[in-house]
């Protein structure tokens, strides 16, 4: 595991030594402007839990993207509940009850993934031992506009993709995982896998995600 770790950064190193190596100082000429308002719309966003949900599209969904990983999830998740004109609740992480609750008490987890520069999205830390009735994915594609997708499951349609995909654990290795009864598992969508596309597109796709909400 140590060497393997090595290698890694290894050879990370390597591609850090030639990016810099290979690009010239014009190119970052802008660098600290971007870092100043960076950390800008960052001060800005924890002045308000709601901050940008006021905005228009696509605008809002690149402001969120800029507050990091660890950030945007969790501004995403308020957004829906703020947009579903009180059909949605907040769970407590405590309940172990996904992320959303409807006022039918349909509880729901929910993950945001902008596309990789591949064009592939990751839906991280989805908990299957808890006792839900759906699963929200949004994906927003960063090379056309940020379009919005969201690809919504029950139970049973969730447990199908677990069988197909068969997804690895988020965290750890899969000893670690195989030992783990309450692991979180890393969904992927590859929209250039026909195959998977197809039956994304096909089965789990919604234009209205608060219709299939209302008619889980």
């Amino acid at each position: 595991m140590e060497v393997i770790m090595k290698r890694d950064i290894e050879k990370s190193v390597k591609k850090s030594r030639l990016f810099l190596k290979t690009t010239t100082h014009s190119d970052y000429s802008n660098l600290d402007k971007y870092l100043n308002m960076c950390d800008h719309i960052k001060d800005e966003a924890k002045k308000d839990e709601y901050w940008a949900f006021n905005l228009e599209e696509p605008l809002r969904s690149k402001l969120l993207y800029t507050l990091g990983q660890s950030s945007y999830g969790h501004r995403h998740q308020k957004l829906l509940i703020y947009e579903s004109s009180n059909l949605l609740n907040n769970v407590s992480p405590t309940h172990s009850r996904g992320d959303v609750r409807t006022t039918s008490d349909n509880y729901c987890e929910f993950k945001t993934s902008y596309s990789s520069k591949e064009g592939r999205y990751c839906f991280l830390q989805v908990r299957l031992w808890q006792n839900l009735d759906g699963y929200i994915f949004k994906a927003i594609d960063r090379y056309d506009n940020f379009s919005i997708k969201y690809f919504c499951f029950t139970r049973q349609q969730i447990d199908e993709e677990l069988s197909i995909q068969k997804p690895k654990a988020t965290h750890g290795d899969r000893r670690v995982a195989a030992e783990n009864k309450r692991v979180e598992l890393s969904f992927r969508y590859d929209p250039y896998n026909d195959d998977e596309r197809n039956r994304w597109e096909n089965l789990y796709l919604q234009e209205d995600v608060f219709s299939w909400l209302k008619s889980l």
